[in-house]
């Protein structure tokens, strides 16, 4: 670590390292999956971050996507969605908080065009509720801010302790071995509501392509004046009103993007005569806009 902002420029300046870091072209970060890439720019990759006590990420989503519940312990996340969602975010906060006793979990819904604060410390999920592919971008006021699914970490301790805090007794009815990656396909509702089959995969797709993708449908849905494509006529003060059991209502897609990557065509599992439906046939690079 330099002793003064001039002696780090200095450091960073005679070891060639740049200020810009290229989210499209560095390698993926830990932490990928069936539907979904992610990359961080933090210290630990981009000494131009160091001391500067920030960082950021790049999410490039396939339809219905989830981002498993975890927490950052070093860092507030500012996340922004840049196209495709509706995402919903769950946030459970520290015990003696209004959302903190396991029988709440705040809910908020985002829209392209809109941020959420997600603090530092608080359990959150996220999760795409469209048939769009989904670009996020999320800064965190931390270099370094930390990364702990919750679900590995409980399961991380030894089984008699896992028994005794969740009331089982026998044997434990989950594999950790077996738990997802954190970025995967999301709820069954969607994914009906979409036509995915529990099969697809992006992984043999890029970035590139996924974002392109998703702001092609952007636009499409711009011109189509369908923006907001969560149904939210069912929740007394809108969406933040969501209740776990209320069902979760997706409007039917009215735009479909000009796409036709195959996401199987690399695929050993691919179902026979499978075909994209048209709401997610979002993944071909060499298409163009009209």
């Amino acid at each position: 670590m330099a002793p003064t902002a001039v002696d780090r420029e200095n450091m960073i300046d005679k070891a060639g390292e740049s200020y810009i870091f290229d989210f499209l072209g560095s390698p993926l970060t830990g932490g990928t999956g069936k539907d979904g890439f992610f990359t961080l720019a933090s210290a630990g990759n981009f000494p131009a971050a160091i001391g500067t006590g920030m960082s950021a990420a790049f999410f490039a989503l396939g339809p219905c996507s989830t981002i498993s519940p975890h927490h950052h312990p070093r860092a507030t996340e500012f996340l922004y969605l840049i196209a495709g969602g509706p995402m919903r975010f769950g946030i459970n906060f520290e015990a003696g908080g209004p959302y903190s006793d396991g029988n709440a979990v705040r809910y908020e819904y985002v829209q392209p065009g809109q941020a959420i604060m997600l603090p530092q410390g608080s359990m959150h999920y996220g999760a795409v509720l469209g048939c769009d592919p989904t670009v996020v971008v999320s800064m965190f006021n931390s270099e370094d801010p930390g990364f702990q699914l919750e679900n590995t970490a409980l399961f991380s301790f030894d089984d008699e302790q896992i028994k005794a805090a969740l009331g089982i007794v026998g044997a434990l009815p989950v594999d950790v071995a077996n738990f997802p990656a954190p970025l995967q396909l999301g709820f069954e509702s969607c994914l009906e509501a979409c036509q995915i089959p529990p099969e697809y995969d992006i992984s043999t797709v890029t970035k590139l392509q996924v974002m392109e993708a998703a702001i092609s449908a952007l636009s499409g849905r711009a011109q189509a004046g369908s923006l907001n494509t969560l149904d939210t006529t069912d929740y007394k003060n809108g969406p933040s009103d969501f209740k776990p059991g209320v069902p979760l209502q997706v409007r039917p897609v009215p735009y479909a993007p000009p796409f036709s990557t195959d996401p199987f065509a690399n695929a050993n599992n691919r179902p026979p005569n499978w075909k994209p439906p048209a709401t997610v046939q979002a993944l071909n690079s060499s298409s163009s806009n009209p």
